[in-house]
């Protein structure tokens, strides 16, 4: 059940469907779905909710719709619930009992002491078999002033099919609705009623959203509504530069902590990242939506000296102390690429907080506060917009990218009788294949990548070049006792990789066939070419292959020679685009397949 809230998402899958919704093979289909927003002319705002849904077998009700959960922040908002009960598959009526309202803690609160006004209505619907009929409607009425403006968004559909949805969008006459259906050509019907302006969308048989792996992120590719009565990015400036401009004075110990960073850290750079490792891993983060506390920051000193906050607090806690330190630090707000207009201001889009700092290349570091990324996170973030929160409440928009990652691998490798592995290893990584955040903090974090048979402590003198800020080349040396694996008469050796390329996308097993497109963060090329020297009794099995496959995916490359004592192999794999349509999924799949073949990533030999 989606969580309610005013700026609640919904998510669409509209297409026409000649024979009809399938439905027989889901858990449960909506029979209809009315979501309703509402701006009151005294500035309040209602939302209402209310579904008929048929159950299709039994883990509809053991396990995913026999309980509905509605989070609110009761200090601004009430929930009422006007009907809650069940038709039975005979027919007969069970209304949900007094015992079956439970007002709770949202877990998400648990451990959150600011944040335990919140609330999480639990209903619990009786009666529940296959063929019985869940009815709910409710509605949550929003204070005045609780969220800074009227916005939302909504994606028509889900994980289960509805047979029909209507979206409901009511304000009053003199108030402006500046509006995007995105990936769709359905209209709104309007009317005046009352003294409203009412916008109505209303589509029949929703096909459900595929459950496959590797989706466009956030709904790219699905019909989207985003609304708001705001169209000017300034007034999104304004409200976060109130609550920003003028913080109290920070507390004693974190500016005991500011001044021991300082001295323990000679450079911007080292302290930077010191600050960074402090707000995500002594600071609780507290998983909690913006919108149930109205978009409202706390003081940078209050997140301190409890020990916690939500992801917008920490960042501009981080921000504070990274100019208390002299370093310049800008709070940046990431919000949804795929479906944001620059004409519809709307803060249910806003998907992330990031903090900005400047590098001394030039270039800037994006730092999350949920984690200490190893990555710059505009490599782990395509397709996003980015919004720059200026001291002069003005606002910087840009786009990331198309994400792009490169591997370039070379190795000069002798295995002795004894099987003693050895050589040196150089290479270059760019892009979303570049764990440059994690090499500038320690650059020994490089043995980490290296994979195939490698482990870290086989891995010596790392000697790396930072200097550019999109490419990082380096050059190791390696020793491994007991290089090979037996197997009967055979000897198996696997070939290095990093794990920052394709093997770190979890597409080893891929099903045969796809209805949706199959995306990838970003688009890789990377290409590993190995000298091994092996002792005159070392006979190769594995030599004389050329695999060569190019096809409208991209192309793959698996060579191995042999010539007096020498296996010469190369490996590569370039893919044309990031993301792979039903049609393309195929040739995408051969690709991986021969890539993810055993036989492709290891050499076999025998002892003569």
């Amino acid at each position: 059940m989606k969580k309610p809230c005013f700026f609640l998402l919904i998510l669409a899958h509209l297409n026409t469907f000649s024979q009809g919704l399938q439905t027989d093979r889901y858990d449960a289909v909506y029979l209809s779905l009315v979501k309703e927003y509402t701006l009151n002319p005294d500035g309040s705002m209602d939302y209402h909710y209310a579904k008929v849904q048929r159950l299709q077998n039994y883990q509809s009700f053991h396990r995913l719709f026999g309980e509905t959960f509605i989070v609110y922040n009761p200090e601004h908002q009430q929930l009422k619930i006007n009907d809650s009960y069940t038709i039975m598959d005979n027919g007969k009526r069970i209304d949900t009992p007094r015992n079956g309202f439970n007002e709770v803690l949202p877990r998400l609160a648990a451990f959150a002491p600011d944040f335990n006004c919140l609330r999480e209505m639990v209903i619990t619907h009786t009666g529940l078999e296959i063929g019985a009929t869940i009815h709910l409607d409710y509605e949550i009425h929003t204070d005045p002033d609780f969220f800074p403006f009227f916005s939302g968004n909504e994606i028509l559909a889900g994980t289960e099919p509805v047979q029909e949805l209507t979206v409901i969008i009511k304000i009053p006459e003199n108030f402006k609705l500046y509006y995007r259906l995105f990936n769709s050509k359905l209209k709104p019907v309007i009317t005046v009623k009352n003294g409203f302006r009412i916008y109505s969308w209303t589509q029949p048989e929703i096909q459900a959203i595929p459950p496959d792996d590797h989706k466009p992120a956030h709904n790219t590719n699905d019909p989207f509504l985003v609304f708001s009565t705001k169209n000017n990015w300034k007034d999104l400036a304004l409200w976060y530069a109130r609550q920003i401009a003028n913080p109290d004075s920070l507390p004693g110990s974190l500016e005991d902590l500011i001044s021991q960073r300082m001295a323990e850290n000679k450079n911007n750079e080292k302290r930077t990242f010191a600050f960074q490792e402090t707000i995500v891993n002594e600071l609780r983060h507290y998983d909690i939506p913006d919108e149930y506390n109205g978009y409202r920051l706390r003081k940078p000193a209050r997140v301190w000296t409890g020990n916690g906050g939500t992801t917008a607090e920490k960042a501009i806690l981080l921000t504070v102390i990274l100019k208390n330190s002299g370093i310049n630090a800008k709070p940046v707000l990431v919000f949804n690429g795929s479906h944001l207009d620059e004409r519809i201001v709307s803060l249910s889009e806003l998907d992330d907080w990031l903090v900005k700092v400047e590098d001394k290349s030039g270039d800037p570091l994006f730092l999350s506060v949920k984690q200490v990324n190893a990555y710059n996170m505009t490599e782990l973030l395509p397709g996003q917009q980015l919004l720059e929160l200026n001291q002069d409440s003005t606002v910087e928009f840009f786009k990331i990218g198309e994400g792009k990652g490169t591997i370039r691998l070379t190795g000069n490798f002798e295995i002795k009788p004894d099987f003693v592995f050895s050589g040196k290893i150089a290479g270059s990584l760019a892009g979303s294949c570049n764990p440059r955040l994690a090499l500038l903090r320690d650059s020994s974090k490089l043995k980490y990548y290296l994979g195939g048979g490698l482990a870290s402590a086989e891995v010596k003198e790392i000697r790396l070049d930072l200097s550019q800020s999109k490419e990082t080349d380096f050059d190791c040396d390696v020793s491994k006792i007991n290089a090979m694996k037996s197997d009967s008469c055979f000897l198996f050796f696997q070939l290095p990789f990093l794990k920052s390329g394709i093997d770190n996308q979890a597409v080893t097993y891929l099903v045969a066939e796809r209805s949706v497109p199959f995306e990838l963060p970003a688009k890789l090329d990377e290409t590993y070419c190995y000298s091994i020297h092996i002792p005159e009794d070392l006979i190769p099995l594995t030599y004389g292959i050329d695999i060569n496959i190019t096809n409208n995916a991209g192309s793959f490359l698996f060579k191995v020679d042999f010539n007096t004592g020498i296996i010469e192999v190369t490996k590569e794999l370039h893919l044309k685009e990031a993301l792979f349509s039903p049609g393309s999924y195929a040739d995408f799949k051969d690709l991986m397949d021969n890539w993810n073949l055993r036989q492709n990533r290891e050499l076999i030999f025998r002892i003569d």
